[in-house]
């Protein structure tokens, strides 16, 4: 999946990192679709992938705290949710070794990081572009 610049936040720390997990995630989409999957290089794409993730997801809940920004339990709920259910798929995949897991994990991340751009974060960037400097590095 191509980046659409309509998935611009207009925080750009926040933006940076979209991009970052939309770079990985392809990577991971493109080895998903080789004729012999290569389990090794499966495993270490998808391991990068959720420690970006859990890394931007950190960042995101530093921001919220820092300007104390609301309704944090809820965006922290969706972030911890997705954490569960990709480490779930991946524990899957290594188990058994089935492309199909493995394709479930990237139409399940596809989905859900684009939902949660345009509606959660998109709300959570509203918020921060109302603090002075939040682009500033």
């Amino acid at each position: 999946m191509k980046w659409d610049e309509s998935y611009n936040t207009n925080v750009l720390v926040i933006d940076n990192d979209h991009k970052k997990l939309f770079e990985l995630a392809n990577k991971l989409e493109v080895l998903s679709e080789d004729e012999v999957p290569k389990a090794h290089l499966i495993n270490n794409q998808i391991e990068r992938l959720l420690d970006y993730t859990v890394y931007h997801f950190d960042r995101e809940k530093g921001l919220m705290t820092k300007h104390d920004i609301a309704p944090l339990n809820q965006h922290i709920d969706d972030h911890d949710e997705f954490v569960g259910v990709a480490k779930e798929a991946y524990a899957n995949w290594k188990r058994r070794g089935d492309v199909e897991d493995l394709k479930s994990l990237v139409r399940y991340l596809w989905n859900w990081l684009v939902e949660h751009i345009m509606e959660s974060d998109m709300e959570l960037a509203e918020r921060l572009l109302l603090v002075d400097g939040i682009n500033e590095t």
